[in-house]
This record gives structure tokens, C-alpha cells and sequence, in this order.
């Protein structure tokens, strides 16, 4: 840098390069199971969506086989209330019935919907109970904290992401210092 005239009173501060907030990620799993495949290695860029790691569960495969069999009842259901209702328009059914079994029928899609949603939640396994790991975030893998062949408890890291497009600098000021800081 050339020597140059300053301001007239110059202070010296240390400061740090980092990703912001929202450009780093440290993905965990949403269920805990065996790692079957690493996918990605440090250094690695990544898009978001990308796996990252396939899990096989247990209990992702418990969530995958109860939403299953709660769509097939709420079909079953649905059905049943088509069947009840055109009975009734021929007059061989109650009215009765036909409201019970379109209650029954809603709540059956009701928990269908929520066993699906559990399953979602889960990494959306497979009926084996085989899921992937996905990077919610675009940027470059700066650490895998699993192998093939380990265990990773739900809520474990899996890796960390960051986005090296997005990052700020973080000065540290005393606050006599500070209220005279100004942008320029």
C-alpha cells in the first residue's frame, strides 16, 4: 500500500472473515440410522438439494409403513363412503350411515395425511427404510462427520456446508470506538 495522508487519528482493529448466517449449514439427520454411502468429500461443491449421505432406518421405514397403510385405510374409507352414499340415493341405506361413513372417511384421510407428513419429515425413505441426507443450501462441503458403516443418531451431523459467495467481515470495537464508526 503507498503511503498516503489519513484522517488524522487512525485505529488499528482486528477483525475475522466469515460465512453469514444463512451461507452455512451443519446438516443432521432426521432419523437415526446406519450410514450405507458417503457421497460427497471436503472441498466439494454442492447444490441444495443434493444428497449428501444414504441412511438406512428402522424407524424411517416405521414411518414409511404407517403412512402406507394409513393411505390404503383412508381409501378403503373413501370407498366404503361412495359405496354408503350410493345406497342411499337407492333408499336402501339410512342417511345415518352414509354421515358416519364420510366422518369416518375424512379422519381416515386426516391421518393419512399426517402419517405422510411424518414420513416427509423423516428424509421421505423408501420402504426399506433407505433415505438421503440433502444439503439445504448451495456452496462447498467444509466437513463429513460420518463414514460408511456408522451410526448417526437423530439430530446428528452429518456435514457442514457453507457458501463462500456469502460471507461478511466481523469487526470487534470497543463502544467509545464504535459510536464513531460510520459507513465510508
Amino acid at each position: 500500500v503507498s503511503v498516503g495522508g489519513g484522517g488524522g487519528s487512525e485505529t488499528r482493529l482486528a477483525g475475522r472473515v466469515e460465512p453469514m448466517v444463512d451461507a452455512r449449514a451443519a446438516v443432521a439427520a432426521s432419523v437415526g440410522g446406519r450410514v450405507e454411502r458417503v457421497l460427497v468429500a471436503p472441498g466439494q461443491s454442492v447444490r441444495a438439494g443434493q444428497a449428501l449421505a444414504t441412511l438406512v432406518s428402522g424407524d424411517a421405514a416405521t414411518f414409511r409403513a404407517d403412512a402406507d397403510a394409513a393411505v390404503a385405510q383412508a381409501e378403503a374409507a373413501r370407498q366404503a363412503y361412495h359405496r354408503d352414499r350410493n345406497l342411499a340415493d337407492q333408499g336402501v341405506v339410512a342417511r345415518q350411515e352414509v354421515e358416519t361413513s364420510r366422518a369416518q372417511s375424512l379422519s381416515a384421510e386426516a391421518s393419512a395425511r399426517a402419517a405422510r407428513a411424518r414420513a416427509s419429515a423423516a428424509g421421505s425413505p423408501n420402504a426399506s427404510g433407505r433415505l438421503s441426507v440433502t444439503s439445504p443450501i448451495s456452496g462447498v462441503v467444509t466437513s463429513v462427520q460420518v463414514g460408511p458403516g456408522g451410526f448417526v443418531p437423530q439430530g446428528g451431523v452429518v456435514a457442514e456446508v457453507t457458501n463462500p459467495a456469502r460471507i461478511e467481515l466481523v469487526f470487534n470495537a470497543p463502544p467509545a470506538l464504535a459510536a464513531q464508526v460510520r459507513a465510508g
